[in-house]
């Protein structure tokens, strides 16, 4: 269910990076298989819209993008109702200021409805967690050990300025290319970026990398770095997967 698409750079993205990166993205096929919804989000903002992402919406999106470190990516398969308000990503404050913006793959059963997105209510309550504890790793533990069912998440916290991934579905790869780490949800989705990256030249060491899962990763902006910060404790319950 969904797709998430992000790259990570040691500087920041310029917009006719992200305008070849997002063509990638329509080429590989996903907005296709995932119509009900698209959005983008990275350092300082975000934009979305509830219809299928085609090629005349990138010029959209690059009226919105300012130059960033990284940039977020979903395309929606809806699970409820496909609204402005279910399309990812979803922004929330604490008072008036903006503390978190997050894309989901995946379905969480205990969480949303038919009309409500269950991704909805899960960065509503790691914003609740993360208001009452006002530690983002904590309010991440404290949501994600109660949440059934799947998930891919990837998390901007405005607060630190850093971002978050965690998952506990097997369906998430990262290649690192010099300068630049690149993520999909889908394996398959990869194969086109590696043309893009080969077409700039760039040809430092390749790294394939699987994050493991129920680890919280941080992706720190200023140092490019990932390391695992913590750990959700997994559900005894079976889960199933979505692909």
């Amino acid at each position: 269910m969904c797709e998430i698409f992000f790259v990570f750079g040691k500087e920041e993205l310029d917009k006719k990076f992200i305008r070849d990166f997002l063509e990638t993205i329509v080429e590989s096929g996903a907005p296709q298989s995932n119509p009900h919804g698209y959005g983008a989000m990275w350092e300082t903002g975000s934009t979305k819209e509830p219809v299928m992402f085609q090629k005349h919406h990138i010029s959209k999106v690059l009226k919105r993008y300012q130059p960033s470190k990284f940039f977020a990516f979903h395309v929606r398969y809806a699970t409820s109702t496909v609204c402005y308000e279910n399309t990812h990503p979803f922004t929330f404050k604490i008072g008036r200021e903006v503390v978190l913006r997050g894309i989901h793959n995946g379905v969480i059963s205990n969480m949303g409805n038919y009309k409500v997105a269950d991704s909805y209510v899960l960065f509503k309550r790691i914003t609740e967690k993360l208001k009452e504890h006002g530690d983002i790793v904590e309010a991440i533990q404290q949501v994600m050990k109660k949440a059934n069912g799947t998930y891919s998440v990837v998390l901007h916290s405005i607060q630190d300025g850093k971002l978050y991934y965690f998952r506990n579905t097997p369906s998430f790869n990262m290649i690192k290319y010099g300068n630049l780490v690149f993520g999909a949800t889908r394996i398959s989705r990869l194969f086109p970026l590696f043309h893009f990256v080969k077409e700039r030249d760039i040809f430092p060491p390749f790294y394939y990398h699987k994050p493991i899962p129920c680890k919280i990763y941080e992706l720190d902006l200023d140092s490019f770095s990932i390391s695992i910060v913590g750990e959700i404790e997994e559900k005894k319950e079976r889960r199933w997967y979505v692909e």
